[in-house]
């Protein structure tokens, strides 16, 4: 009788090609920003708080993805010509790697594209007249896909990825 031994190492990435979804983070049972100003995520009944970005002074906006696995939302940082903080970053934990999309102006609203593989932003001043700008990022490499505004391109209409944004 001959034994073939395997490493371990070996059968858990050989696992892992068969079967991609072994790979994925647990769904997420619940997120929502706590009483501490934190983004909470749960998955399979552990709560687990996410540390505060540098300059961070709030959370909002935070959603989840429609695959369960993708959770992002907005960073307000205390701001040199409001009296209040505003939204200038958005955190997306995707796949179990961590996406800090930062905008030198406000970000005015958000929302995931499919299974939760885009993320689609519009950005502008924080007063005053406001021109549409929109942009669109890979949650899976981080990379910019698409950048758009008013302002560059005044003869086509805004792409449809850009729909659902208040601006």
């Amino acid at each position: 009788m001959r034994v073939l031994l395997v490493p371990v190492g070996a059968v858990a990435l050989s696992l892992l090609a068969i079967c991609p979804a072994l790979s994925q983070p647990a769904r997420i049972t619940r997120a929502f920003i706590g009483t501490d100003g934190l983004a909470h995520v749960e998955r399979n009944g552990g709560d687990r708080a996410i540390a505060k970005e540098p300059g961070q002074a709030a959370v909002d906006s935070l959603k989840v993805a429609s695959d369960g696995r993708t959770v992002g939302w907005l960073v307000k940082q205390d701001n040199c010509c409001t009296s209040y903080p505003i939204p200038t970053r958005l955190v997306v934990i995707a796949r179990s790697r961590k996406f800090v999309f930062s905008q030198p102006q406000m970000i005015y609203d958000w929302y995931f594209l499919g299974d939760g593989e885009q993320v689609a932003l519009s950005i502008g001043p924080t007063h005053g007249e406001a021109i549409p700008h929109f942009l669109l990022y890979d949650t899976h490499s981080g990379r910019k896909l698409e950048d758009w505004s008013v302002a560059s391109d005044t003869h086509s209409p805004p792409p449809s990825w850009t729909s659902g944004l208040r601006q």
